[in-house]
């Protein structure tokens, strides 16, 4: 049976591989496209970046380098073309869940017997086993939280970015377009401007501030 040390050490080395991939999908990233993600998210006044919490600065990173609306390609796959990873490898692995993950409603169960949480997707309901050192010393049974996943051996991790939700940040998200107000939820948590108005209704409703992410070691 494999040891809550040997899953955390595999749980950094993928976290560290998604960390190195996504500093370099920033560097694909325009200035313009910073400040329409910041503004998206109502973090952009008078010219300059306006944050209440220095992990807002993650939600416009998350936003803009997994933007699908400029028609152009994702900073994310432009990132994948240039430094492609070696076929087979474990940051091949990591670079490729990176492009297919997906953004998710969860619900902390319980603590995992080995490490990390049991989550539940409020939409599938089904049950995920996301590895994160902060939110397992932190996260509390109940709680909500938005973030986009990636799996990778075995288990979920984060893309980086996540808000606390609840009820009234959902309903404020919902109601920001009024197709969605009269669609299943598993139509539109898909729908690519989703995230964003989840994010714009944690950081006006002053979640972030109640929300400190920290780095265990």
């Amino acid at each position: 049976m494999t040891t809550r040390q040997e899953t955390i050490d595999r749980y950094r080395h993928f976290r560290a591989i998604a960390k190195q991939h996504l500093g370099g999908a920033l560097k694909h990233l325009s200035r313009t496209a910073i400040k329409e993600a910041a503004q998206r998210l109502g973090l952009w006044s008078r010219g300059k970046l306006v944050l209440d919490s220095p992990d807002e600065m993650d939600l416009v990173f998350d936003v803009a380098v997994f933007d699908t609306r400029s028609g152009q390609s994702r900073a994310l796959d432009r990132y994948a073309r240039a430094h492609p990873a070696a076929p087979g490898s474990d940051e091949a692995l990591t670079l490729d869940a990176l492009q297919h993950s997906r953004f998710h409603i969860v619900r902390v169960l319980r603590r995992h017997e080995v490490a990390g949480l049991v989550t539940e997707d409020t939409v599938t309901h089904e049950q995920l086993w996301l590895i994160d050192e902060g939110f397992e010393a932190t996260a509390r049974s109940g709680m909500g939280l938005a973030t986009r996943l990636l799996r990778v051996n075995g288990f979920y991790m984060t893309t980086g970015a996540a808000v606390p939700v609840t009820a009234d940040v959902l309903k404020e998200a919902i109601a920001s377009r009024s197709a969605w107000q009269s669609e299943p939820p598993s139509r539109f948590v898909n729908d690519r401007r989703f995230p964003e108005a989840v994010y714009a209704a944690a950081i006006r409703q002053g979640e972030m501030q109640l929300m400190q992410f920290r780095d265990p070691q």
